[in-house]
Parts: C-alpha cells; sequence; structure tokens
C-alpha cells in the first residue's frame, strides 16, 4: 500500500509541477550572428564570434536554416563536428543540444 501512495503522491506532484519554457523559436532566415546570440545568452562576444566564425567560414552556413539543417543532418554527431570544426566543447554542447533537442 505504501509504494501506491508513494507512486500516487508523485502522480500528483508531477502534475503540479510547472512545464519548463519552451524554447524560442528560430528564424530561419535570422542571421547566424543572431541565432548564436540566441542559443548562447551568456557567453561573451568574443565566444560568440568564434561560434559564428566555425559556423560561417568552417561549415560554409549562412543563415539560421542553414545551420538548422546541417544540424538536422548531422544528428547526434552535431557536437564533435561542431568541435572538429573550432568551437569549443562547451559552446558545442550547448548548441548541439539546444539545436537537435
Amino acid at each position: 500500500l505504501a509504494a501506491e501512495e508513494f507512486a500516487a503522491v508523485a502522480a500528483a506532484a508531477a502534475a503540479a509541477a510547472p512545464a519548463p519554457p519552451a524554447p524560442p523559436a528560430i528564424d530561419a532566415s535570422a542571421d547566424i550572428g543572431a541565432l548564436v546570440e540566441q542559443l548562447l545568452p551568456n557567453s561573451t562576444a568574443q565566444q560568440r564570434a568564434v561560434v559564428v566564425g566555425v559556423l560561417r567560414d568552417g561549415l560554409g552556413c549562412e543563415t539560421a536554416g542553414n545551420v538548422l539543417d546541417y544540424a538536422a543532418a548531422c544528428g547526434a554527431s552535431l557536437r564533435a563536428e561542431l568541435v572538429d570544426g573550432g568551437v569549443p566543447k562547451f559552446a558545442a554542447m550547448t548548441l548541439a543540444k539546444r539545436l537537435t533537442g
């Protein structure tokens, strides 16, 4: 009986918990700089510039839509692709998580 009561309390708590906020929508026609600023809001301007340079020069992306397409094509290997391109590991991990879900 205790396990059933615990399950009922846990289910009620989960139902009462607020849903996490949805990530902001990404405008596919947006500039890569705006996309990086949106996805890495706590980064410095210098860190964002490095990421934008890799996306634009290293990966050939011109718009946020190109980045989204690239992320979809890479899937689980996106983080490794970004790191290989020169994006710092933490930024690559954050970008990969936010772009691929």
